[in-house]
């Protein structure tokens, strides 16, 4: 934007013309027109005087106006630079404003959630304090439970372990130990002992084995296995259980081993052979006399043939028998299991004979 000079070289030169054109005075005297001159040259001084100041300010304006010019062009051009900053500034306000309206809208948001979250870790400490009291609670009920399961189990176990004493002392196979295998070894390693010379074992299931086998085992004994079924009569059962026992006294005396003779199925034939005084002596002293020991397995209980048949020692299988795994069947079976007979079956080389 450019300001425009005042047009007074127009004024100028309007001036200079009225200088130029020629003023006569004749009808003036010729002092007034001294006089007049005078002042007429006065005048034309000081109009050229007022011209030359208003050329000497004309040329100030123009250079004013000029150097105005300039600056308002520089001024403008600033303004310009200026109005693209602002809009430049103005769409990073915006931009800003953007980002704050969001970050306004996410810090509500969070303010939200964080009033969510407080709320929600309330109602979780209210539930912990609960569950806390549930846990206490059921803490104590379980501990009053564990405490009465112990006493029960406590008990149990205490009876266990009484029953297993007590199967372990007075059962089967300790009582087979104690009252047959021990005197056994013991006379064998030169001590005096008490030997019986017939066992009843009073068995519900009425199966010799593993029993029998287990005690020949046990003492490295000759053996013999004798079933009524397969004889005619109990004379011929006297007759051979008389063979069996010469047989064992000659292979006593000839290797110092016992024998066992298990009398298989004769709780039927036991009320007729019973009458025989060579049965009846064998019972007492079939072990001082041959060396061999009478067995019979049976479920009869004993109590109801003691009065006729009297055996030197009597055993019975208890319940645990069945089910204990150290004391009972298994740990017999799995002992015969193991080892081999070395002693001999008698019977079977009186048969061939």
């Amino acid at each position: 934007m450019k300001i425009n000079a005042i047009n007074k070289l127009n004024s100028i030169s309007y001036n200079r013309n009225i200088k130029a054109k020629q003023i006569t005075f004749g009808h003036y005297l010729d002092s007034e027109k001294y006089s007049k001159e005078q002042r007429l040259s006065s005048l034309d001084s000081q109009i050229s005087n007022v011209n030359s100041r208003i050329w000497s300010d004309e040329y100030d304006f123009n250079r004013m106006s000029s150097s105005l010019d300039d600056e308002i062009e520089s001024a403008e051009n600033e303004l310009d630079a200026s109005e693209n900053k602002v809009a430049k500034l103005k769409r990073k306000v915006d931009n800003k404003e953007d980002d704050i309206y969001d970050l306004e809208s996410e810090g509500y948001r969070l303010q939200n959630k964080a009033e969510e979250n407080n709320k929600t870790i309330k109602q979780l400490g209210i539930n912990k304090k609960n569950e806390i009291e549930k846990i206490r609670q059921s803490n104590n009920e379980l501990q009053q439970k564990l405490t009465a399961d112990f006493q029960t189990t406590s008990e149990k176990l205490k009876y266990s372990h009484e029953n297993s004493v007590k199967s372990a002392i007075g059962g089967l196979k300790n009582s087979l130990i104690q009252k047959v295998i021990n005197p056994i070894i013991q006379s064998m390693e030169g001590n005096t002992s008490e030997i019986p010379s017939s066992i009843y074992i009073e068995d519900e299931t009425n199966i010799p084995e593993p029993i029998f086998s287990w005690l020949v085992k046990q003492t490295d004994s000759n053996y013999a296995k004798l079933h009524t079924v397969n004889l005619k009569d109990e004379k011929q059962l006297i007759s051979l259980i008389k063979k069996i026992s010469i047989l064992a006294a000659r292979k006593y005396e000839e290797t110092g081993t016992r024998t066992f003779t298990l009398l298989g199925d004769v709780e039927q034939s036991i009320s007729s052979i019973i009458n025989s005084k060579f049965f009846k002596d064998l019972l007492i002293n079939s072990e001082k006399l041959y060396h061999n020991i009478l067995v019979l397995v049976s479920k009869v209980p004993y109590s109801e043939i003691m009065n006729t048949s009297n055996f030197a020692t009597n055993v019975k299988a208890e319940k645990t028998f069945y089910t204990d795994q150290k004391l009972g069947r298994d740990s017999l079976v799995e002992f015969v299991s193991k080892h081999q007979y070395l002693g001999e079956d008698l019977l079977a080389k009186i048969l061939k004979r």
